[in-house]
């Protein structure tokens, strides 16, 4: 009984403490509410700056543009609530079929010091002890050609299909948008959400975490962002840091970037210029590539065409042809190889498990460089070698000379695999301090 009783005492100690901290101010504290509504006819055109609070997009019943703006916060005194909800300003200008909607408590300055808040507004009034504003804004919507939102530390909200270009600017905010019929431009920070299926794209995207539907042509500036993206018709991105993982593209992608990760499913005609960067791309058309200290983990490859590679990894499970003329320190690794190489090589290691019988050729102008080839049997092929040092390994068994001259570490060989011709494919190699296998 005893410890109950001085359970109950410290309970009413602690709360008696509080109200001793905290004052008359928490006693007295009161909600605030204040709704500002307007309806406009005839607008194509909306552009709505917002801050303090949530904007949602509903559509409208009734052919008419709509906002419903509700202020709410907690005050300690009427006479600072009223200083705030009088500083408060809701201004629409109509031109034509264009509206501008702006939202301001025109604060210019805010300081919170242990719960105690004290504001100074634009033209010098001051207040204290306000909490807790919000200002949450809801706007009707008919279609119309574009729709403009800007808002900081809070959501853009559309959770209807959407029949216009949007624009959103959002700085520390959460986006989510369901569908759109027409184009969508993004200038995002700090930022979260989801956007579902748009038109054509351009997005400027700083630190974010976003995800989207399916689109047309997009292109994208971001930084230190994880990107989820659909089935696109063609992306342009400049990137840096990033994380992506994107579906099919069914046209062109080009990609300059740093530091960054792509998961891709697919694309057509494909250029890098990358720096330490991953690419994992399941099919391309031609891949053109500008690239150090990266990797490459390919599916199915018809072109791939290194302007640069230094200091590569470079993995294709099926390849057309691969052309690399300027390769220093670089790791390729082709599964299966179906037309050509041609290479200028430097310090590389190429192996290729399989080439098959539509194998049109090989040339390797290369120092220092390992290759080992593996050719199908069906195939008969022509060699034009010149190489010092290093080791030429090819299959003799079956192999006619036509020149063969060996002096020191020197070793020039013409001839061809029994049975080629003028027109089989033809192994040229130039090689210093390389070691080739042929088989």
């Amino acid at each position: 009984m005893r410890k109950k009783i001085t359970k109950e005492v410290f309970n009413i100690g602690v709360v008696l403490t509080a109200l001793l901290f905290l004052g008359p101010w928490a006693l007295a504290q009161k909600d605030y509410n204040k709704v500002f509504e307007k309806s406009f006819s005839g607008i194509k055109d909306v552009k709505v700056s917002h801050r303090r609070g949530a904007i949602e997009v509903l559509p409208s019943t009734n052919g008419q543009i709509s906002y419903r703006v509700e202020l709410s916060f907690k005050a300690n005194e009427e006479v600072d609530a009223q200083s705030l909800i009088n500083h408060f300003e809701m201004d629409a200008d109509q031109v034509g079929s264009r509206l501008d909607i702006q939202s301001d408590l025109n604060i210019k300055r805010w300081n919170s010091r242990n719960g105690n808040v004290r504001i100074e507004f634009s033209d010098g009034d001051k207040i204290k002890d306000i909490k807790e504003v919000k200002v949450k804004m809801q706007l009707y919507v008919p279609s119309l050609e574009s729709l403009s939102l800007q808002n900081k530390y809070d959501d853009i909200i559309i959770e209807k299909p959407l029949d216009a270009h949007l624009s959103v600017n959002l700085y520390s905010g959460r986006i989510k948008v369901a569908q759109l019929s027409k184009n969508l431009n993004l200038e995002m920070k700090y930022s979260k959400g989801s956007v579902g299926d748009f038109k054509n794209g351009d997005f400027k995207i700083y630190d974010c975490d976003l995800q989207f539907g399916n689109g047309g042509q997009l292109t994208v500036e971001s930084k230190y962002s994880d990107i989820e993206l659909g089935m696109l018709q063609s992306l342009n991105a400049d990137t840096y840091d990033d994380e992506y993982r994107i579906g099919q593209i069914s046209g062109n992608l080009t990609i300059e970037d740093k530091y960054s990760e792509f998961e891709i499913a697919g694309a057509g005609n494909t250029r890098l210029d990358i720096y330490d960067s991953d690419i994992e791309l399941e099919r391309a058309k031609a891949l053109q590539v500008k690239s150090k200290y990266s990797s490459f983990r390919l599916g199915t490859v018809e072109d791939l065409d290194f302007e640069l590679s230094y200091d590569d990894e470079v993995k294709v499970k099926e390849l057309g042809s691969l052309s690399s003329m300027e390769s220093k320190y670089t790791n390729y690794e082709i599964r299966q190889l179906h037309k050509s190489i041609k290479m200028g090589s430097h310090d590389d290691d190429l192996r290729v498990e399989a080439i098959s019988k539509t194998f049109s050729g090989f040339s390797l102008e290369g120092k220092y460089t390992s290759v080992d080839l593996t050719i199908d049997p069906a195939v008969v092929f022509r060699v034009d070698s010149y190489t010092k040092y290093g080791k030429f390994n090819f299959p003799d068994d079956r192999f006619e000379a036509t020149f063969y001259k060996e002096k020191n570490s020197e070793l020039e060989l013409k001839g061809a695999v029994k049975g080629a011709g003028e027109s089989s494919p033809l192994v040229k190699i130039n090689g210093h301090d390389c070691q080739i296998s042929i088989k």
